[in-house]
């Protein structure tokens, strides 16, 4: 499900970048390796 965030970018074996995750997308990232997400979004940001 990774490969269906937005703008989803592999960087690197250990480097992920990509738009902002749905709620489901989210629950399933450490089902594909993901330990840390880092959000950059704003209290004005939309979603």
């Amino acid at each position: 499900m990774i490969e269906k965030i937005l703008n989803h970018l592999q960087l690197s074996d250990t480097l992920h970048s990509g738009g902002m995750p749905t709620p489901e997308q989210i629950s399933s990232l450490a089902q594909d390796g993901i330990e840390v997400v880092i959000n950059l979004a704003t209290s004005h940001s939309e979603g």
